[in-house]
């Protein structure tokens, strides 16, 4: 039995064909400081489970820990973590859980048989297996639940590449017992552990945001990371082991990496999911910088390089004080100074070195010298607005906004890019004045976001001829999200319906005389009505010529009733 699955002999260990409820135990597989691993038959469904039975020697608090949480991970359903069947009790009064049996390995065994080989492994699987695992702590972390001993051991991939996560609710184990686990060996594991918990502090989701680090890593190098504890993390220095071990990366997962392993945990990312955005960026990142670095070999600069560069740097610099002190004085006796061989030399001669494996893939600098300008002090840009994924309709105007203390010189301007779904950098407004009071504003409908999304952007202070980058804000992101669609309503003029009152039901013959407003009325007395008759219906109480016939009723008018019979005889010829 190897190293990893060698077991510790306990008075507990049960016979094989024992049965607890309705599991079989066909094999013991392994021990760990907190429980015994079967492999059992569920009788009652016909398939094969793991079943594990805690040790009789973890105390009575424990025990109680332990079936409160695995009752409460075995409610969480996800497809990166094993799925818990039943907890229970044995004979004995030992707590036991049955859950999913996984054919597969674990990602200890996958990376040492990459190490083995020599290969390293791929990027792009790295990323895609560590955001498996940052999904599914993220979901537990929602309910309560964290991991106490996330490593390599209790990660086991199936044969069709999925990530499952064991172990995970395991209360934190009392330090009289010692850890818990697949992997016996604590010392190889401690190191996956955050600091913080090294000091038996209380963890939280930033403490995995640690772990996972730690374990791309290693995926990545092939070894595992200095501690964050050591010299090495309190030199500056200018590449870090893991640009050493992988050249091949794009920078933003240096970035990444360099993030989760922060001794502090304030420094990391501040929750699971926002490092599993962060790692969503990275690997559309990645893919750009494998399709536009195919053809390139990616060599790091050597160190001959950088110490001719550092030698050559001052030597420049002490040129150029040279020629233009030279300069003043033949100016100041008003005499035409000739150019400087010397100094044009530095400044056209092309760089001899190796030139930098990282190209740049947008606002590339084109291939003219332009000597350098006068030393500038620059102040940080800082962001005022849009907020951090502040939504916005596509196609509606969005304001951009900083604010920083540099002024803009002769040649300068700050442009607002905004990285599109392929990954370039995209200009979408250019500021070339300074504003007194260092507030600086754009306003841009990005024509070119057509579909909802997330958009990172930034604003940059650049050459405004070579585009050359002189300094940059923060990255930051919005969302864009659909418009919704009008909702047309018809206008109550438009379908010229005509009231309910004058044209719905007509007025039937009523023995008072109230006739129409349109049609005229005889000078007869009339009598009182419970309806206001309008002033300008009533006609003059002069009668109608006898040639002049009724003008006809208005269209949509109900004809007007029958005369009503009236004791006043009717007007004289």
């Amino acid at each position: 039995m190897s190293n990893q699955q060698r077991t510790y002999q306990d008075e507990s260990t049960l016979a094989a064909d024992h049965f607890v409820d309705q599991y079989r135990l066909d094999a013991h597989i392994l021990q760990t400081s907190v429980t015994d691993l079967y492999q059992a038959l569920d009788v009652d469904e016909n398939q094969t489970v793991m079943v594990e039975i805690l040790l009789s020697s973890t105390t009575k608090k424990y025990r109680e820990q332990f079936l409160a949480k695995m009752r409460q991970t075995a409610q969480l359903k996800h497809p990166n973590i094993v799925e818990i069947y039943q907890v229970g009790m044995t004979s004995q009064a030992r707590p036991y859980v049955a859950h999913e049996f996984i054919e597969g390995y674990t990602l200890q065994e996958r990376m040492i048989q990459l190490l083995n080989h020599g290969v390293p492994t791929n990027s792009l699987y790295a990323l895609q297996l560590v955001n498996q695992l940052a999904d599914a702590l993220a979901a537990a972390e929602k309910e309560g639940l964290f991991h106490h001993h996330l490593s390599p051991d209790n990660i086991f991939l199936k044969y069709d590449g999925t990530v499952i996560l064991m172990d995970l609710g395991y209360p934190e184990t009392p330090s009289d017992i010692g850890h818990n686990g697949h992997s016996p060996d604590s010392e190889s594991t401690a190191v996956y552990l955050s600091p913080e918990q090294r000091q038996n502090k209380t963890i939280d989701g930033r403490s995995h945001v640690y772990s996972l680090g730690v374990i791309l890593y290693e995926l990545l190098a092939g070894s595992r990371p200095v501690s964050s504890g050591s010299l090495w993390h309190s030199v500056r220095q200018k590449t870090t082991p893991l640009e050493t071990a992988r050249p091949d990366l794009a920078p933003k997962m240096y970035a990444l990496v360099n993030r989760c392993l922060h001794k502090e945990p304030w420094r990391r990312y501040a929750t699971l999911s926002e490092l599993t955005a962060a790692i969503k960026e990275t690997i559309q990142a990645q893919k750009v910088y494998v399709q536009t670095d195919a053809a390139l070999t990616a060599v790091p600069p050597s160190h001959t390089d950088r110490s001719w560069k550092y030698l050559l740097l001052p030597i420049a610099v002490l040129l150029l004080i040279i020629g233009l002190g030279a300069t003043a004085v033949l100016i100041r006796n008003n005499i035409t100074p000739p150019e400087s061989p010397a100094v044009a030399a530095i400044i056209t001669k092309p760089a001899t070195h190796t030139p930098n494996p990282q190209p740049t893939r947008t606002r590339e600098a084109p291939d003219t010298a332009v000597a350098a300008a006068p030393t500038q002090e620059i102040s940080k840009i800082q962001i005022l607005k849009p907020l951090e994924k502040e939504k916005y309709n596509i196609g509606s105007t969005i304001v951009f906004s900083w604010t920083t203390s540099t002024q803009l010189s002769s040649g300068q301007q700050y442009a607002v890019c905004v990285t599109d779904e392929d990954g370039n950098e995209i200009s979408v407004g250019i500021v070339s004045e300074t504003e007194t009071d260092g507030i600086y504003e754009i306003r841009t409908t990005m024509a070119f976001a057509d579909e909802p999304g997330i958009y990172n952007w930034r604003v940059i202070l650049e050459n405004s001829q070579t585009k050359e980058r002189i300094n940059a804000s923060q990255t930051n992101s919005i969302t864009l999200v659909a418009a919704p669609t009008p909702t047309v309503t018809p206008s109550a003029t438009a379908t010229f319906t005509p009231q309910p009152t004058n044209t719905a039901t007509p007025i039937p013959p009523s023995p008072l005389p109230i006739p129409p407003t349109s049609t005229p009325i005889p000078p007869t007395p009339i009598p009182p009505s419970p309806t206001p008759i309008p002033p300008t219906a009533v006609p003059p109480t002069q009668p109608p010529a006898p040639t002049q016939p009724p003008p006809p009723p208005p269209t949509n008018t109900p004809p007007p009733p029958p005369p009503v019979p009236t004791n006043t005889p009717p007007p004289p010829p």
